[in-house]
């Protein structure tokens, strides 16, 4: 099989969470988004020729699409990588209180920009990103990964995994290695008992090949 170098290789990170969520932890979020924003620069540069970042008001349903269309209609690059850090819904993906969009809708924006030859890894931290998995994976993602209901362990869990998919491992091994049973329970029981919160389990669904490496083809 063919494999794709570094310098074939983009990837999308969009992080916009303090105007969405709970509106108590705004300050949270804030600190979040520009500490995501720097560590993914920093843990994905190895491995991509191109990290394009998008923060905050700047992640819409439409820049995120654009994002990753673009990159892919890029003539010198042959996978086009997304990283999302966002808040979401039971089928629903929150880009802000005034932008809630139906995964389905954002795949269908997807397949229509053109972009799926190239599409390969989604990794979301959005609460309930395994129920965006399918529309996803029928825009042409091979591989995506998302937290059964509300996610707790947020970056703690991205850095480890991001470190991993950009050492080579396996989307389904690093993943396994970055969602700890252990630290998963604790976070998920302080939002259950402290945190007052429903429906939480973030742990960590797969959906499509868990093989892929970063070196493998679209």
């Amino acid at each position: 099989m063919s494999t794709v170098g570094r310098d074939r290789r983009a990837v999308v990170v969009a992080l916009r969470l303090s105007d969405g969520g709970v509106a108590k932890l705004k300050w949270l979020y804030r600190g979040l988004e520009t500490g995501g924003a720097h560590e993914a620069r920093q843990i994905l540069a190895p491995g991509y020729r191109v990290v394009e970042v998008l923060g905050g008001a700047d992640v819409t349903a439409a820049s995120l699409v654009g994002s990753i269309s673009r990159l892919a209609a890029d003539d010198e690059v042959d996978v086009v990588d997304v990283v999302l850090v966002i808040h979401g819904l039971s089928g629903r993906m929150q880009f802000s209180r005034d932008e809630v969009r139906t995964a389905a809708s954002v795949g269908d924006d997807l397949k229509a920009s053109g972009a799926s030859p190239k599409l390969r890894l989604l990794y979301s931290s959005a609460c309930y990103g395994a129920t965006h998995a399918a529309p996803l994976l029928g825009a042409g993602f091979t591989t995506v990964i998302g937290a059964e209901q509300k996610n707790t362990t947020g970056l703690s869990e991205f850095r480890r995994l991001l470190h991993a998919w950009v050492a080579g491992t396996p989307a389904g091994e690093a993943m396994a290695g970055a969602d700890k049973p252990v630290p998963r329970w604790f976070w998920d029981t302080v939002a259950r008992v402290a945190g007052r919160m429903r429906k939480v389990n973030s742990h960590k669904q797969l959906a499509g090949d868990p093989a892929i490496t970063i070196t493998s083809p679209a």
